[in-house]
């Protein structure tokens, strides 16, 4: 039996499985949608065998099968259609035929037992969050993941639940970003997992478009999101990750407080003379000043001064410029404590009502 539909209700949830599938790789099948019909229900799935996304249409009178097709392809014919496009999917077993108006498309379509899906497993945790929070938790803490180092655990994001929180870090070597948000009304057991980083970026835009509350489950394997009319799940990082407690700086009983727009704004300005291969700028402190201070190879120099809260003795430190105006744009609030040692060590900046959003940056040498 053919799939009847409109092109506004197969291209969007086309879009949304495409964004897993591979443009290149060595396995056909992973450039492939699996469609699967059941009574009442279309089950679109796109995998990369590391992510699967799943999304759900309610079509009435569909008759139990499945194949599949090759995925941006698909996607850039719906694309090509005018809006409210009738279309008709047939299935003919080595090849599906896709018909609207007076278009006609013969695709190629591989065998679906060879498609590769991710086994349904026993859940560890499993609980209801609204999207926002896991959002923010993602979208406070990812610009801190590691690329491609060879600590391999350090190129995703730290998941830990306890009590009835979740608890994100991420570390690069150079800085760190910590987030945590009440999840549940009821304890939680307590679980450690390491989401790879595609699998953070997917999600995280998946939430962006998404709202309402979602359903989380974490297995020994695999975390699992399902919202809407889709379902998102990611393999683990097998591995243990550093613990961040380790890289907070302690008992810093220096600080300075300052309205984050402002110092956002100085740093861009001065930032304007960094390179690519040179980002530091210079912090001198004095009482309630700071000025900023950037030179560059070409004996170039740029120099701010703002007005803060500080009262500690002189001090001079120098930081990433880049790394500390990510730290920066990462906080929500209006002001901005920055907590650190006279005698050097890493740096902690939090908003200065708000303690469950930290980040840490190591200061450089000029």
């Amino acid at each position: 039996m053919a799939i009847k539909l409109t092109r506004e209700q197969l291209l969007q949830p086309l879009q949304q499985v495409s964004g897993v599938v591979e443009r290149k790789q060595n396995l056909p099948i992973l450039s492939t949608v699996l469609f699967q019909q059941e009574p009442g229900l279309l089950r679109l799935t796109g995998t990369d065998t590391e992510l699967e996304l799943c999304t759900f249409i309610t079509l009435e009178q569909l008759a139990e099968a499945q194949f599949t097709v090759p995925g941006r392809k698909l996607v850039d014919i719906c694309r090509s259609l005018p809006d409210n496009a009738e279309i008709e999917i047939i299935n003919n077993k080595q090849d599906v035929t896709i018909v609207s108006g007076s278009s006609k498309f013969k695709l190629l379509s591989l065998s679906p037992e060879d498609f590769p899906v991710i086994e349904e497993e026993m859940p560890l945790v499993e609980c209801q969050i609204a999207s926002s929070k896991l959002l923010y938790l993602l979208q406070h803490t990812q610009y801190a993941m590691a690329q491609q180092d060879v600590r391999y655990y350090l190129n995703g994001t730290f998941f830990e639940f306890f009590g009835n929180r979740l608890r994100v870090v991420t570390i690069d070597g150079h800085r760190m970003a910590y987030a945590e948000q009440e999840v549940s009304e009821q304890d939680l057991p307590a679980t450690k997992i390491i989401v790879p980083r595609k699998g953070i970026s997917e999600l995280t835009r998946l939430l962006a478009d998404e709202e309402g509350m979602l359903l989380l489950k974490i297995t020994r394997n695999h975390l699992q999101v399902s919202i809407n009319n889709i379902q998102f799940t990611s393999k683990l990082i097998d591995g243990q990750y550093p613990d961040y407690r380790l890289v907070m700086p302690r008992k810093c009983d220096n600080h300075l407080v300052s309205n984050k727009k402002k110092l956002q704004q100085a740093l861009q300005r001065v930032s304007v003379l960094s390179t690519e291969k040179f980002k530091g700028v210079s912090f001198e402190l004095s009482t309630n000043n700071l000025t900023l201070i950037i030179s560059n190879m070409e004996q170039e120099h740029a120099e701010e001064s703002i007005t803060l809260i500080y009262d500690g003795q002189p001090v001079a430190m120098a930081f990433n410029a880049h790394y500390l105006q990510e730290a920066l744009s990462a906080l929500s609030g209006e002001d901005v404590k920055i907590s650190f040692l006279y005698n050097g060590g890493s740096v902690l900046i939090e908003d200065v009502t708000d303690e469950s959003n930290l980040h840490v940056i190591m200061p450089m040498r000029l």
